[in-house]
């Protein structure tokens, strides 16, 4: 689940995202899922991907992680400015301009590639899990829970494009895993 949640030391808004506690009970590697989601996250720095401030567990024992809230301030009455909060692109399928969509797709796409720059494959990217800022409209990619953060050799400017890349996957046998409708079709 993610809440918005007010950070005390910092007086500030921002996204917590906490796993369940029937989740956390089931697993005893919940924070180490927790974990590498928010390390592989962490590493990239992009205008549009969300920023990972912070992980761990809670003194009741529920896994965290805490991230940039996806929203912005606009004006509102009085002239003060009143915070608007974002959401999943999901929302706007199939209400989208065909300019907007490649504009969005585009934003999206820069994510990606600031992710393979630092050997981070997001594995399960979908509208759900591409947030839109309420004001500028900007897409901030989220959700690295799927991510596979080892990937060699990590793409970038001397990286040749022909270049044969292993994937160190996690798990059982190297599951696949993703969202079935969204998988890339190599996947399958």
């Amino acid at each position: 689940a993610v809440w918005q949640a007010w950070d005390t030391h910092l007086r500030t808004w921002t996204a917590l995202k906490v796993l369940k506690p029937d989740l956390v009970a089931a697993r005893r590697d919940a924070l180490d899922v927790v974990l590498h989601e928010a390390r592989a996250a962490s590493q990239i720095i992009s205008d549009h991907v969300v920023r990972v401030r912070e992980a761990g567990r809670l003194a009741d024992g529920r896994c965290f992680i805490d991230m940039q809230l996806c929203a912005e301030h606009r004006p509102h009455l009085n002239n003060e400015e009143e915070l608007v909060v974002g959401h999943p692109l999901s929302r706007e399928v199939g209400a989208l301009t065909n300019v907007e969509a490649a504009r969005l797709a585009s934003e999206a796409a820069r994510g990606v590639d600031a992710a393979h720059r630092v050997g981070v494959l997001h594995r399960d990217l979908k509208p759900a899990n591409l947030l839109l800022q309420p004001v500028s409209r900007r897409v901030l990619v989220t959700d690295f829970g799927l991510a596979v953060a080892r990937v060699a050799p990590a793409a970038g400017p001397m990286a040749s494009s022909t270049a044969t890349i292993t994937v160190k996957l996690d798990g059982p046998g190297g599951a696949i895993v993703g969202t079935p409708a969204w998988m890339a079709p190599e996947q399958a």
